[in-house]
């Protein structure tokens, strides 16, 4: 009789399909890098950022002069012999004290632009750390399910020999051949998971989507020891989404600075114009002129409302922000504890159910039990150790969930 124990479930080989393209070998680590590095969202929301780089660098800049230049003339074929005219103005207008309140609101974008980028980051690393131990649980689903088939021939043809020679009858043997169809179509369900999940890991790492992939880790027991108030302390002090309200409530006062620039240093425009073949001693002349906007209608008073209502909500929306993380915290954190618990209640539960199999197993050869005691035993060792293997894997997702909601790695 074949069993897999705890032991033996922890220490699982390497294992992927066997295929012409060249195979992918990743730790953990690499894979989350190979996303960093080229994942298309991720590399989409950079250049991104690029353009509103470049738009922050337009914010400040002056307005362009505007230069017109008319030529007058006699038509042909008159007697008018008078002098063409000519015409040059250029007209100028300056924001009087705004373009620098205009490059620090587009700073204040960009920057909090820089932290929503780096929150997407957050993201994907996390998601691909959930993918990587969803491979790993596939992987070593097909692992066992491999076994388990392997386990049920054997049976099968321990029944099938016992049946000639009058031991067991025939419904014996045909439940047993039900029991390794049932196990093969437990591997090839595994071996569909591992490709799905195989997938999604190379979607998010940017790289083609049927490639195979190697771990080289696997989800074990995780001895670490948390504290839910300090880790919520640190998410005060590390999250991007903080550093993006502050630029965004810094961008808000900006915003309303400026309103109120608009209504009391309204924008200056001057002109100049130069003339030639004007004046009856053809003489040049010129001329210089100035003009500033004049507030009479409430449009700059509405826009002054409308940016003191903006300031207000980014500040409710900070405090919002701040119970969020505090909340994201102590959520993640009470999950990866559950997540352990359901570890050594599994694991302890794959110990009994493996006992209770044994036991099963060899009162139904010494003619004790019915061998539908025999296969009910089993059963339920296969879906402990499948419950033991899930738990590893969301013990681990639940740590990673954990890290993004302090913004670092808690692993030693």
């Amino acid at each position: 009789m074949i069993v897999l124990g705890t032991a033996g479930l922890m220490a699982v080989g390497a294992w992927a399909e066997t295929s012409g393209k060249t195979a992918l070998t990743l730790t953990l680590e690499a894979a989350i890098e190979r996303a960093v590095s080229s994942n298309f969202i991720l590399r989409a929301a950079e250049r991104e950022l690029e353009a509103l780089r470049a738009v922050t660098a337009v914010a400040g800049a002056a307005n362009n002069p505007e230069v017109g230049f008319s030529l007058e003339g006699a038509e042909r074929g008159t007697t008018e012999t008078a002098d063409a005219v000519k015409e040059i103005g250029v007209s100028q207008t300056f924001s009087l004290g705004k373009l620098a309140l205009k490059r620090s609101l587009a700073r204040f974008d960009y920057e909090a632009a820089k932290e929503r980028l780096e929150a997407l980051r957050a993201e994907i690393r996390r998601g691909v750390k959930e993918h990587y131990w969803d491979a790993a649980l596939a992987e070593d689903r097909v692992i066992f399910a491999k076994e388990n088939h392997r386990f049920q021939q054997r049976f099968l043809a321990r029944i099938q020999d016992r049946f000639q020679s009058g031991q067991v009858n025939a419904a014996d043997v045909a439940r047993a051949r039900l029991e390794t169809e049932r196990a093969r179509n437990d591997v090839l369900l595994a071996e569909r998971d591992v490709k799905t999940a195989r997938a999604r890991l190379n979607r998010l790492m940017g790289e083609p989507i049927g490639r195979i992939v190697e771990l080289s880790e696997h989800p074990e027991e995780i001895q670490l020891t948390l504290d839910a108030v300090g880790l919520a302390r640190e998410a005060a002090t590390l999250r991007s989404e903080l550093r993006e309200i502050h630029s965004r409530t810094q961008g808000a006062r900006i915003a309303r600075r400026l309103a109120g620039a608009d209504l009391w240093r309204p924008d200056l425009t001057t002109n100049f114009i130069w003339q030639r073949g004007a004046r009856d001693d053809s003489r040049p002349s010129w001329g210089a002129g100035a003009a500033l906007q004049v507030p009479l209608f409430n449009q700059y008073g509405g826009r002054r409302r409308e940016a003191r209502a903006n300031e207000q909500a980014v500040e409710w929306r900070r405090r919002d922000v701040e119970a969020s993380i505090e909340q994201d915290v102590l959520e993640a954190f009470w999950n990866w504890e559950l997540a352990g618990q359901q570890v050594r209640l599994w694991r302890d539960a794959l110990d009994q159910g493996t006992e209770a199999m044994r036991l099963a197993e060899q009162q139904y050869m010494d003619g004790e039990d019915d061998l539908l005691v025999f296969i009910a035993a089993r059963r339920e060792f296969v879906a402990a150790t499948l419950e033991y293997l899930a738990s590893l894997r969301n013990h681990h997702v639940s740590l990673a969930l954990l890290e993004q909601a302090v913004a670092r790695d808690l692993t030693p």
